[in-house]
């Protein structure tokens, strides 16, 4: 016999589980940058990263909303208090996270309704946690993928000899967690040539570059540079080659093409590899 329940019982049902479902969700940014001209363009730290987007929205009647962000480095904590804030009851609305952030750092977050802390809060009361990282400058991501080529260059043992000649050669590693990077330099008319080409190479699992770099240069190691390295995960972009002049051996003159995925190209000065391999 199928039993029915009383009406009583399945509207505090009902009533329990409203109660049960979370009052606040919060979304956190990845790698944003701010192109809309309509919206709030935070500017980004002296180091080059750019504020982390925080999207809270909500499920009261309150008129008046009081809103509590933490942070933390790992999704387990400590998490620290970054924003206190009182808002008018919106369907969502957005706040920023402006405290010092370093580039290759991923941050999670929580958000807390209400005059409570995150220890003092009901589960009801608190968001999920979200992970989120803040975008760089043109010269901040260069600088980034500038110092994970030369992590593969310190493995090399020909590309790294003192003279012209004791460059010439062929030599292959691996990346510590996937791909492969290969260094070829060969004797071309009164100069020469080499190439490093990166195939889904990775040190540390959040940055991966393919592509290939070519230096052409003279007998005096000066030239040109040419080709394009694609990064992909925690940032992606591409990285073109093409405006670079080669002098001694180093990057002399020119300018290196930054094509960061979500924001428009920048050309910067070829004086921003600053952390150059040795000749």
């Amino acid at each position: 016999m199928k039993r029915i329940l009383p009406y009583f019982l399945i509207f505090s049902l009902f009533a329990v589980s409203l109660n049960a479902q979370g009052q606040i969700s919060l979304k956190a940014s990845t790698e944003y940058y701010y192109n809309d001209e309509y919206e709030l363009s935070p500017a980004p730290a002296e180091n080059g990263v750019y504020p982390v987007k925080l999207t809270v929205s909500t499920k009261t009647a309150d008129k008046t909303l009081y809103v509590k962000i933490y942070r933390s480095q790992t999704r387990q904590g400590p998490f620290t208090l970054i924003i206190d804030t009182m808002q008018g009851n919106e369907e969502y609305f957005d706040l920023y996270d402006s405290e010092p952030a370093e580039p290759g750092v991923k941050y999670y977050y929580i958000a807390v309704l209400g005059r409570q802390t995150l220890e003092n809060s009901t589960p009801q009361q608190k968001s999920d946690v979200c992970c989120g990282w803040g975008a760089l400058t043109h010269e901040a991501l260069y600088v980034y993928v500038n110092k994970a080529l030369n992590k593969s260059y310190d493995k090399m043992t020909v590309m790294n000899k003192p003279s012209a000649l004791g460059k010439l050669g062929t030599e292959e590693t691996k990346g510590n967690k996937t791909g492969t990077f290969k260094y070829t330099a060969k004797v071309k008319g009164m100069g020469g040539v080499a190439s490093m080409k990166y195939t889904s190479y990775s040190d540390d699992g959040l940055l991966t570059m393919t592509g290939e770099m070519i230096t052409k240069s003279d007998m005096f190691m000066n030239g040109n540079m040419d080709g394009t390295l694609t990064v992909t995960g925690m940032y992606n972009a591409t990285i073109d080659f093409s405006r670079v002049i080669i002098k001694d051996g180093l990057a002399g003159g020119g300018t290196y093409s930054i094509i960061p995925k979500g924001t428009a190209r920048k050309e910067i000065s070829y004086t921003w590899n600053t952390d150059r391999p040795r000749k």
